[in-house]
């Protein structure tokens, strides 16, 4: 078994080659498919179930979140060492060369992105394995799977649900600007923080944020300000979707944001011109309501 060996795969460039190789991830290959396994479900059990990865999505007891042409998203029951685990296969088909060219290194973007965030401690879906099919030298499907999230709904839904509650409603938009200043201080750039990538867990009183889908996730020294805008400017969109917002929650969130970043502290009014000018652009009507808030002190 050869941990972090990364062979002749689809592996994007940021530092991956260098990283790929402290992973706790081993080699797996069969006549159909290669890719990764996490070292902990390399088992005979759960690479037994890998040897014909579509036969998962028939499997008893499975859920499907999402079905279309291009992927399939669903959740399903497994047994490793005599315990049941609850994974999420996402399934991409390539449909045709345009698809091939822009989904190709999806899944193996997304293996190493989720792998860098386990080692940084951002927490997300543990990784359990990403598996590469050719077909005629192009990637004809992909599967990249992860353990479930229990208990855990999208920050969408849980708005819904729970920020009623003001206490609960208050310390999710804390956690969860704490959680995006923490990402840019460490030079992660998440363009897509919509409502439906961010998860929240609640165990009796405690409470989680997670973040999903990071095929698009880019690693850097230090993110510039454009970056740092959009990022931002895709968190006021989130927020303004879900319910029971007020101008003063997503106050909040800023003020928590900039507030102790030494980074951008002092440049909190020009950050906020230029989230507004891109948000208003993007979705003017929604955000109108929220124009006062913008004009800080």
């Amino acid at each position: 078994m050869v941990k972090g060996s990364y062979g002749r795969l689809s592996v994007i460039s940021y530092q991956s080659m260098a990283y790929l190789q402290k992973m706790t991830s081993i080699k797996f290959s069969n006549a159909k498919y290669k890719g990764f396994v996490d070292e902990k479900y390399f088992v005979d059990e759960f690479l037994n179930l890998l040897e014909n990865p579509d036969e998962l999505l028939s499997k008893e007891g499975i859920i499907f979140i999402k079905v279309d042409r291009p992927a399939i998203i669903a959740e399903v029951p497994v047994f490793v060492n005599g315990t049941k685990i609850m994974l999420i296969i996402k399934r991409w088909n390539r449909t045709d060369i345009k698809r091939m060219i822009r989904d190709a290194r999806k899944p193996m973007r997304t293996w190493l992105a989720t792998n860098r965030f386990q080692s940084l401690g951002v927490p997300t879906a543990y990784p359990v394995a990403v598996l590469e099919r050719k077909k005629f030298s192009f990637f004809h499907k992909s599967v990249y799977i992860s353990e479930k999230i229990l208990n855990s709904v999208t920050i969408f839904e849980f708005s819904g649900q729970r920020f009623k509650d003001p206490n609960i409603k208050n310390r999710v938009i804390s956690d969860l600007a704490r959680l995006v200043k923490r990402l840019h201080k460490l030079g992660v750039y998440h363009n897509d923080l919509g409502p439906t990538n961010i998860m929240v867990q609640e165990n009796n009183k405690d409470i989680n944020l997670y973040l999903l889908d990071l095929d698009g996730i880019k690693f850097k020294k230090a993110i510039s300000k454009k970056e740092r805008v959009i990022s931002l400017t895709r968190v006021l969109l989130t927020l303004c979707r879900l319910s029971n917002i007020e101008r003063s929650d997503i106050k909040a969130f800023f003020d928590e944001y900039f507030n102790d970043n030494e980074e951008v502290g002092l440049q909190k009014r020009q950050y906020m011109e230029h989230i507004q000018r891109r948000a208003l652009k993007i979705w003017p009507h929604h955000l109108a309501a929220f124009n006062k808030l913008l004009e800080l002190d």
